[in-house]
C-alpha cells in the first residue's frame, strides 16, 4: 500500500512534531513539515495537507490548491486559530477547504480526528486512483477505436503508422514509440515509424533481429516483452539506439500478419517505470489493428499485380476474349476482338452479344443459353468448333470459338476466345489452287511427252 502523504505548512515546531507523532501511529503516513506559508504552487500535492495561518492568508492558499489541475485529489484542512470566526470560516469553505482542526482539543480526541483524516485522504486516493484508470483506459479503447476506423478508411499505410506512434505515446505517457518491420533477410529491423526519435532516424535506423535486443527478443518470444529498468535486465542488452536516447524502461509487442512476423511495435520512457497488465493489452489492440491493416494493403497490392497482369494479357493476346453474362450481355471486349470484329469495346459493352453472330446463329443464341442454365446440355460450352462470325461492316468471316464457363457465387459468366480463320482458309484455298495447277501441269506434261513417244 502505497504510504499517505501528508505536509504540514505554517505549524509551530511544537505543534508539527506533535501531529507528525501522532499521524506516524496510524501507520503507513508520511509526514513532511514545512515552515511558513504555502507557495503559490508546488510540483506535486500530498494526499493530505493541513495549512495553518491566519484566516484571510488560508483563503488565499487553499484557492491557490483548488485552481490547479489535481486540486480535488487532495484532503485540504485548515487549522482553527484564534482569529477564526463564523465569517472567515463560512469563506474558507467557500473557497474549497474539505475540514477543519482543532488543535488545541485533548489528545485522544485530536488522535480520533487525525485518524479521520487520514482515511480520508487514502479514501480519496483510492478514488482518484480508480477515475484516473478509468480515464486511461477509456482513452486507450478510443485511441484503438480510432486507428482501426481510419485502417478501414483506407489511409495510407504510412500515415497510419506515424498516427499510431503519436497517439500511443500520448496513450501511454511516454516520450518514444516505435514501428519496426524485420527486412526480408530477417537480420535486422528497420525503423519505419515512431515517436519522439532524434530527426532522421525514422526510415534508416536498424535494431539486430537476434535475441540480444528488445525488439528481437520480442519476435522469437512471440508476445509481449516488459523492461521496468534496463539497468536490471538481464535477458539482452540495451541496443545503442535506445542507449543513445537515455531510455531506461519499456514495452514492445510483436505484429504478425498472415501467420508470420512483420514486425514490433514498441514503447519507452527514460524513466524506471512499471507497465501494468491494461498498458499491454491496450498495445497488443493497436498492434492487432496494425496487422490487419497491414494484411489488408498486402491483399490489395496483390490484386493489384493481378489486375495488372491479367490487363497485360488480355491486351496482348492474339485472339479475341470476350465475356458474356447469363443474359448475354457482352462485359468484356480485348483489343484483339476490336481488331477482328471492327468494333470499339465500348461500342459493344452491354449489348447482346448476338450483334457478332450472323442469322440464323442471331436469333438462335438467346434460346441456347437458356436451354443450357435450364437443363445442363452443352454444345459448344466447353468444346471448341468452328462458327461464322459477323463483322461491323456486315462481312462474315470463318472462326474458331472455345467457350469456358466460371461460375461466381451470385451469377455465371461465359468466356469466349475467337480465332479468325479467314487467313488460315485463305491459305487452304492457295494451296488447292496450286495442287490443282500443279496437277494440270504434270498432266499436261505426260500427254505432251507420251504423244512425242508416239509419233516417234
Amino acid at each position: 500500500m502505497t504510504p499517505v502523504q501528508v505536509d504540514i505548512w505554517g505549524a509551530s515546531r511544537s505543534i508539527g512534531r506533535k501531529l507528525g507523532q501522532l499521524l506516524r501511529e496510524e501507520g503507513d503516513v508520511a509526514v513532511s513539515l514545512h515552515a511558513g506559508s504555502l507557495p503559490p504552487a508546488l510540483d506535486t500535492l500530498p494526499h493530505l495537507l493541513i495549512l495553518f495561518g491566519y484566516p484571510e492568508s488560508l483563503r488565499e492558499q487553499v484557492e491557490a490548491v483548488r485552481a490547479t489541475s489535481d486540486g480535488e485529489q487532495v484532503v485540504l484542512v485548515v487549522a482553527l486559530s484564534d482569529r477564526t470566526t463564523p465569517e472567515t470560516l463560512s469563506g474558507l469553505l467557500y473557497a474549497g477547504i474539505d475540514d477543519v482542526l482543532d488543535v488545541g482539543a485533548p489528545p485522544t480526541l485530536l488522535k480520533a480526528r487525525l485518524r479521520l483524516l487520514v482515511r480520508r485522504a487514502r479514501a480519496r486516493q483510492r478514488r482518484w486512483d480508480i477515475e484516473r484508470e478509468l480515464q486511461v483506459r477509456v482513452g486507450q479503447q478510443a485511441v484503438v477505436a480510432e486507428l482501426g476506423r481510419r485502417a478501414l478508411a483506407g489511409m495510407p499505410l504510412p500515415l497510419l503508422l506515424e498516427y499510431t506512434t503519436e497517439r500511443v505515446a500520448a496513450a501511454l505517457g511516454v516520450e518514444l514509440t516505435k514501428v519496426l518491420r524485420l527486412l526480408p533477410d530477417g537480420q535486422a529491423l528497420l525503423l519505419v515509424a515512431g515517436y519522439g526519435w532524434q530527426e532522421g532516424l525514422v526510415g534508416s535506423a536498424r535494431v539486430p533481429a537476434g535475441t540480444h535486443s528488445q525488439a528481437g527478443y520480442t519476435l522469437r518470444a512471440g508476445g509481449p516483452v516488459v523492461v521496468e529498468d534496463f539497468a536490471q535486465e538481464t535477458r539482452f542488452a540495451c541496443p545503442e539506439l535506445l542507449r543513445q536516447h537515455g531510455v531506461q524502461a519499456g514495452v514492445s509487442v510483436p505484429i504478425f500478419v498472415a501467420g508470420r512476423s512483420w514486425g514490433v511495435l514498441g514503447a519507452h520512457t527514460g524513466r524506471p517505470r512499471t507497465f501494468s497488465s491494461d498498458d499491454v493489452h491496450f498495445l497488443q489492440a493497436v498492434a492487432h489493428v496494425l496487422a490487419m491493416a497491414i494484411e489488408r494493403q498486402e491483399r490489395e497490392e496483390a490484386l493489384r499485380e493481378s489486375e495488372a497482369r491479367y490487363r497485360a494479357i488480355l491486351e496482348t493476346a492474339v485472339d479475341a476474349i470476350i465475356t458474356i453474362d447469363e443474359t448475354g450481355r457482352i462485359l468484356l471486349f480485348n483489343p484483339a476482338a476490336e481488331r477482328i470484329f471492327g468494333y470499339r469495346a465500348e461500342e459493344v459493352i452491354g449489348r447482346n452479344i448476338s450483334i457478332l453472330m450472323p442469322s440464323p446463329y442471331r436469333e438462335q443464341h438467346d434460346r441456347y443459353i437458356r436451354n443450357y442454365l435450364e437443363t445442363g446440355r452443352r454444345r459448344i460450352i466447353g468444346r471448341g468448333r468452328e462458327v461464322t462470325g459477323l463483322r461491323k461492316d456486315g462481312t462474315t468471316f470463318p472462326m474458331y470459338l472455345a467457350v469456358s464457363e466460371v461460375r461466381l457465387p451470385d451469377r455465371r459468366l461465359f468466356t469466349g476466345i475467337v480465332r479468325d480463320l479467314s487467313e488460315t482458309r485463305r491459305l487452304e484455298q492457295e494451296i488447292l489452287r496450286i495442287s490443282d495447277e500443279e496437277r494440270r501441269s504434270i498432266g499436261q506434261d505426260l500427254h505432251d511427252g507420251l504423244g512425242q513417244m508416239l509419233t516417234g
